[in-house]
């Protein structure tokens, strides 16, 4: 059976997105207190605002509430897993 794009979509964001998303959150991390982090946290922010905001399209684009309901229960976790490490990498910055 062939994917719909529907279905590549759903894992790019549900895989992909989010591995690239953790990786620039890390790279962030790296340079808390470096003249480098507001810069490298600018970039994991936006790459995160564009993985959530695929993530509603998704969400918006679901055939129905039954196909939504599969959306969220794949991916939600690693959506707020998303949203946590951002505020993890915020606070870092704070203490800083």
């Amino acid at each position: 059976k062939q994917k719909t794009a529907y279905e590549i979509s759903l894992g790019l964001v549900g895989s992909e997105m989010c591995i690239r998303d953790r990786e620039e959150i890390e790279a962030a991390m790296e340079s808390v207190g470096s003249t480098y982090f507001n810069e490298d946290a600018e970039h994991a922010r936006a790459c995160v605002e564009k993985t959530m905001a695929a993530y509603e399209k998704l969400l918006e684009s679901a055939a129905s509430e039954d196909a939504r309901g599969r959306v969220r229960r794949s991916m939600g976790l690693k959506m707020e897993q998303l949203r946590g490490e951002l505020k993890m990498m915020d606070s870092a910055h704070d203490d800083h």
